[in-house]
């Protein structure tokens, strides 16, 4: 790097030496100019500054102003309603359930205008299918009992909020419970209410799929029980897989016939949910579904559970 200007002295720079009093005198001397120099370039820099920030306030005051008279004349705002709807239909995930994250849709659909956001939530096909993630306490080690219990209660709210805006059209939802352990009193009380959340929507239930513990599977079984094949009429698939915390498994899963067909789900679905434990080292079954009556299912146990069931 070159020198702003010659010094006798530049051999002792960027080091520990200590100047002389009469080396203080040439010094103080030496940079008397440099710094009468570095004052006014000080100053310079100051008008210049406050100069540039006059033009970028003016620039931004403008640009501000012409996208605002630019947006009066966007192709997208002369678009029909039905191709927008179209548009943020397309945004949807394909290969999963949408999430209930900000960037993605549907939710990142919300934050782009006022306008767009009332269109957005007023579109029932935009909320017909969410995969939710519930952590357990015991796993996360940042928060209390009461902490994760308030967590849950949210998304339980959200998730119902979410599902409400679907309308009256068929759903498909995905829940990852973790966690392994037995959840007693007000620990489980919360997960509890989530779950009675999803059957609540059962009567437009399409295509379910949800990961528990074994604990928790038995708690859904428990709240499906008193629900009739009629209670479910858009049902196509439930799927039930279950951690013990050493092996993964999965539970029995039912392929209902499609509303297309304009038939009667045949299989309660109490008879579906079957807990497969780790000793039962049965191989998968595929049974065609019209080879299916209840009085079979009726007969499975944990002992003789039946995998998968197919068209």
């Amino acid at each position: 790097m070159s020198e702003a200007f010659p010094s006798p002295f530049s051999h002792l720079l960027h080091t520990n030496y200590a100047a002389s009093a009469e080396e203080t005198r040439a010094i103080r001397q030496l940079i008397h100019s440099p710094r009468q120099e570095l004052s006014m370039l000080t100053e310079d820099i100051d008008r210049v500054q406050e100069t540039l920030n006059k033009l970028v306030h003016r620039q931004t005051l403008l640009k501000t102003h012409v996208d605002a008279h630019l947006a009066l004349i966007s192709p997208f705002r002369r678009l029909p309603r039905e191709i927008i709807l179209e548009i943020f239909i397309q945004c949807l995930p394909t290969d999963r359930n949408s999430t209930r994250s900000l960037t993605e849709a549907p939710l990142l659909l919300t934050m782009i205008s006022k306008d767009l956001r009332e269109l957005a939530l007023s579109i029932p096909q935009l909320w017909t299918n969410i995969h939710v993630f519930l952590p357990h306490c015991s796993l996360n080690g940042q928060m209390d009992v009461d902490q994760m219990e308030e967590l849950v209660q949210r998304r339980r709210e959200g998730v119902e909020r979410w599902l409400t805006r679907s309308g009256y059209l068929p759903l498909s939802i995905s829940v990852h419970l973790s966690g392994y352990g037995r959840l007693t009193g007000s620990d489980s009380a919360s997960y509890i209410s989530f779950l009675e959340c999803i059957v609540s929507f059962a009567p437009r239930w399409q295509r379910i799929q949800l990961h528990l513990s074994p604990f928790f599977v038995n708690l859904l079984n428990t709240l499906v029980n008193d629900l009739k094949p009629e209670d479910v009429p858009w049902l196509e698939s439930v799927e039930i897989f279950y951690n013990s915390g050493a092996e993964n498994g999965r539970a029995s899963a039912g392929v209902y016939p499609s509303y297309t067909s304009h038939q009667k789900p045949l299989l309660p679905l109490g008879d579906l949910i079957v807990v497969h434990h780790p000793y039962n080292r049965s191989p998968s079954i595929i049974i065609p579904k019209t080879c299916i009556n209840s009085n079979f299912l009726g007969a499975t146990s944990p002992c003789n559970p039946v995998a998968a069931i197919h068209d």
